[in-house]
């Protein structure tokens, strides 16, 4: 998923991948995940960091 908001509010993202996951029969056997981070905190305000979250 692309979050594209403060790191903070990463929460939120993972609470709807985790329901559509559940919509779908997907059951997690681990809570790893990653995040990648595709900006960078020095030049872009916090309301537009651009993060992929997986899992």
């Amino acid at each position: 998923m692309l979050h594209i908001v403060p790191f903070e509010d990463q929460h939120e993202a993972f609470e709807i991948m985790k329901a559509i996951a559940n919509q779908n029969g997907v059951v997690r056997v681990s809570n790893v995940h990653r995040e990648v981070y595709l900006s960078d905190v020095r030049k872009v305000s916090a309301d537009k960091l651009n993060t992929v979250l997986r899992f």
